[in-house]
């Protein structure tokens, strides 16, 4: 898995195993995170520092500068970690989990984490984390194919469900927030299929299937475009790029989503 932030591009494989590569230079440096594999690797900016965290099967969550690769903290943790999402606003972390719980981090001024709250997500594992634009909403995704979202103040604001009704496809796994000022929030499933919600009511989605109906798609992620003109959504042997229509999404009726 990979990630591209900031002028550099981290990348996590098995084993351990990691670098960060900076565009521009050239410049890279290998290492090793520790015993297990490689769940999740993402860069965030905490004041003016770069930093690279990496969540590793051994039950850890390791943090590094960069580009001295110095490592800053190791965070122990009950069980493995799945993903890390930094807050757009540099000053919290979540942290999805293999027991199903979500841990929210304050990354306070000398940029120590000190736990915050856990909310349970799910009792099967928690698959992967994302903030809004704001910094206030976070939805985590899970194995049993649910997605949950809460605002900062502890209050859950919906959980949404898969389409699939397969128990072997029905998790649901990337999920990713639109930039501002655009709000919606897009959610993978095991296969196939995309969900995108209005965060303004939560009550209105638009379903995209990327498979003919007799054949599986693997999707292995996505991610909104920096203007948020698209929505790309990486499957097992080609790349889709969903056009949105923003002048249509400002202006959709509450019973129907017109996005694309």
């Amino acid at each position: 898995m990979g990630h591209k932030r900031y002028g550099y591009v981290a990348l996590a494989g098995a084993r351990g195993m990691a670098m960060v590569h900076e565009t521009s230079t050239g410049w890279s440096a290998s290492f090793n995170s520790g015993p297990g594999m490689n769940n999740s690797i993402r860069l965030s900016r905490h004041q003016n520092e770069i930093r690279v965290t990496v969540c590793n099967n051994d039950h850890t969550i390791k943090v590094y500068r960069v580009p001295s690769m110095e490592k800053l903290f190791t965070l122990n943790m009950p069980t493995a970690i799945n993903h890390t999402a930094m807050s757009p606003d540099g000053t919290k972390m979540l942290a999805a989990s293999d027991g199903g719980d979500v841990y929210v981090y304050d990354v306070q001024g000398a940029g120590e984490y000190k736990l915050l709250a856990t909310y349970k997500a799910s009792s099967e594992p928690a698959l992967s984390c994302a903030w809004n634009q704001s910094s206030e909403i976070f939805a985590v995704t899970s194995q049993d194919g649910f997605i949950n979202v809460w605002n900062i103040h502890g209050e859950k604001l919906c959980q949404l469900g898969s389409t699939e009704g397969r128990k072997t496809r029905r998790a649901a796994r990337a999920v990713q927030f639109s930039k501002g000022p655009l709000d919606l929030l897009a959610y993978s499933e095991h296969v196939s299929t995309v969900n995108i919600i209005d965060t303004r009511t939560f009550k209105s989605r638009q379903v995209v299937r990327l498979a003919p109906s007799d054949m599986d798609y693997h999707i292995a992620g996505m991610t909104f475009s920096p203007d948020n003109q698209s929505l790309f959504v990486a499957l097992e042997k080609s790349l889709v790029e969903l056009k949105v229509d923003v002048s249509a999404r400002r202006q959709f009726p509450s019973h129907r989503i017109h996005l694309f």
